[in-house]
């Protein structure tokens, strides 16, 4: 069985050319907890989580995995609950 892990983003920030899609995002996320990431249409909701499992690289900030920073250097299998996907499957940074 996979451990439940710790995710904190801290200060993240992606730019697409002159445009800024997330700007000094930090979020909390403790282990074995269910949130929803709700925001109006363009808020960065997908960018964030995309910067987190490795679609996207952020531009600024840092992501800590259970309280380790980590760099996410490729995408990651999802076990994530998205805006329109639900997916069951579990993962590891490791």
């Amino acid at each position: 069985m996979t451990k439940a892990i710790a995710v904190e983003a801290i200060g993240i920030g992606k730019r697409f050319g002159p445009f800024t899609a997330l700007a000094d995002v930090s979020l909390k996320i403790a282990p074995a907890t269910v949130h929803a990431l709700l925001g109006e249409n363009g808020a960065g909701k997908s960018t964030l989580v995309k910067c987190l499992l490795g679609y996207y690289r952020a531009d600024d900030g840092s992501f800590l995995i259970d309280g380790r920073e980590e760099t996410i250097a490729r995408p990651m299998p999802t076990g994530w609950v998205w805006v329109w996907c639900t997916s069951t499957s579990r993962w590891s940074p490791r």
